[in-house]
């Protein structure tokens, strides 16, 4: 389901870990987790967002995910949950990678090959950097990189000082003219 929906977060009344998820019917699922959750638990926003915005807010705070969908409680968290409650914008780099997340985009030719060998970046360090085996990351190479680890693969191409953006990582233009891979 990727239609409209809602990013939600929770957490238990007492505090603690936050889930973070999407849902069409955030009131159901948090009446679910409630049912199921050895302790009360609270709704902290509801926030109308498409699908991709939830997974660009777990790349955010990777490191602070201690199981699936919940992230330890952080004062960043805390305030990024109030500010994306109180604006519905998840945030400026967010916007580089909605306009193609779940658009059909998908089938275009990756250029994440190109772009580590113009920077001179080797799959064992990216798949280091991502945690996912070589073999998948060289599986993004011959055809893309998935939705849930862009925000990381673009973090892994800033901390070696390249600039790139979503954007280079289409194959195509939507007008269908080739679209070479950016300068650094």
């Amino acid at each position: 389901m990727s239609g409209p929906g809602y990013v939600y977060f929770l957490q238990p009344i007492d505090g603690g870990p936050v889930k973070i998820g999407w849902s069409g019917q955030p009131e159901w699922r948090f009446r679910t987790y409630c049912e199921w959750s050895p302790t009360p638990l609270r709704m902290l926003a509801t926030v109308p967002a498409p699908i991709a915005a939830e997974f660009y807010i777990h790349g955010l705070f990777k490191v602070d995910r201690l199981h699936h969908e919940w992230f330890r409680e952080t004062p960043e968290l805390m305030a990024y949950i109030e500010r994306f409650a109180q604006t519905g914008d998840p945030g400026p780099r967010f916007h580089d990678i909605s306009g193609y997340v779940g658009s059909g985009s998908w089938n275009r030719h990756c250029l994440l090959a190109d772009l580590l060998r113009k920077h001179g970046l080797l799959l064992e360090q990216l798949a280091e950097f991502t945690g996912r085996p070589h073999k998948t990351v060289k599986g993004w190479c011959a055809s893309r990189v998935p939705h849930i680890y862009l925000s990381q693969v673009i973090d892994f191409f800033a901390t070696h000082g390249a600039t790139v953006s979503a954007a280079d990582f289409l194959g195509e233009y939507r007008d269908g003219a080739h679209r070479p891979a950016t300068a650094a």
